[in-house]
């Protein structure tokens, strides 16, 4: 619990630090706009802190703030949890690699709420856009590579809980039995079969395209915002709304394709009663992560912001309990692992010396 305990409050520690290095940024008044630097960080958009973005209020503008931090602040605490308590197997060369762009997906998820907290003052939106698209492309190819290093993975450890047996009944029996052979899964199928589900399964993200756009002035789907598509937002042009759509909508693919991937392909500790639950609460960490990009792109046809306001605070509290969650599974699998590598030693030195 004190490791755990010491990992949380590190990751708050430096999601606080990336907040206040942006937020410096910042003029003292947050009611004075930022200057124009141009090119990637233009800001010459109506701003949604000071309502000149039709609709909005500061309330609702600070809602979204919030909410934003708070998702910020639960993927870096994923993050770090994975940096820190996930176990790393050495026979796996890439393992090491993979809990790295585990953690990086998360961050660059993370980020983009972040950046979205700072447009609402500092209205950067092509930056904000094309930051989301790069975090769906590491995504997408984060995806891949999980895929194929977790059943590399899958195969390391049912050799070893293999051999474990193999090794407990020779020494209970004292005989000089030989290894039988382990009959393999398809992994390049299993693969296949994983990274084309998530696929599909992202698909039905157009569904929320067929949801009615009638005016709602008032309540939890309020839409009586000027609309990013249509360039009543100051500023907004076709180009840059597609460009956040594009962004948004690769970011939902990718965190949907690798909540999958992780959900079909990740080894479960038999020993560790929690691990069960601690592989589907990642996956909904990730897949409601991409929900949330998905409801951007769909609010730039439908601006229905109240809502999503909500939906990010919900998703905030949901990835903070899941987090919880996944530390201490980590450090319960960690132990058993460490636990069950050392009884294979003992049982093969036990043979060694038998012989």
């Amino acid at each position: 619990m004190i490791r755990v305990i010491k990992v949380f409050a590190e990751a708050i520690f430096w999601a606080m630090i990336g907040i206040g290095a942006l937020w410096l940024t910042l003029p003292s008044g947050f009611d004075l706009k930022p200057t124009n630097l141009g090119g990637l960080f233009a800001n010459d958009f109506a701003r949604r802190w000071d309502a000149t973005c039709a609709g909005w209020t500061r309330p609702l503008a600070t809602f979204h703030i919030i909410s934003d931090l708070l998702l910020w602040n639960a993927y870096v605490v994923i993050a770090l949890v994975m940096w820190r308590l996930h176990p790393i197997i050495k026979r796996v060369p890439t393992h090491r690699i993979t809990v790295s762009v585990i953690c990086l997906i998360f961050l660059t998820c993370g980020a983009t709420h972040l950046f979205s907290a700072y447009a609402a003052i500092n209205p950067i939106y092509v930056f904000d856009g094309a930051f989301k698209t790069l975090a769906g492309v590491i995504g997408a190819f984060g995806a891949v590579y999980i895929a194929h290093d977790l059943v590399t993975v899958y195969d390391v450890i049912e050799d070893e809980h293999y051999r474990l047996k193999v090794l407990e009944a020779k020494l209970a029996r004292n005989t000089n039995a030989t290894h039988s052979t382990r009959v393999k899964r398809n992994q390049r199928g299993r693969i296949v079969r994983a990274i084309m589900e998530g696929l599909l399964w992202s698909l039905l993200g157009l569904l929320l395209w067929l949801l009615p756009t009638t005016p709602i002035t008032e309540g939890f789907f309020r839409n009586d915002f000027a609309s990013q598509w249509t360039g009543a937002c100051t500023g907004w042009t076709k180009p840059l709304a597609m460009l956040h759509i594009i962004g948004s909508w690769i970011t939902w693919s990718a965190y949907v394709l690798i909540g999958i991937v992780v959900f079909r392909l990740h080894p479960i500790s038999k020993k560790v009663q929690t691990a069960r639950i601690m592989v589907p609460a990642v996956s909904a960490v990730l897949v409601t992560c991409g929900v949330v990009h998905l409801f951007d792109a769909y609010t730039i046809f439908n601006p229905i912001y109240v809502a999503s306001a909500w939906f990010k605070l919900f998703v905030a509290g949901v990835s903070l309990t899941g987090a919880v969650l996944v530390s201490q599974t980590l450090v319960t699998v960690f132990d058993a692992a460490v636990k069950e590598r050392r009884r294979l030693a003992e049982l093969e030195a036990q043979l060694v010396g038998a012989k």
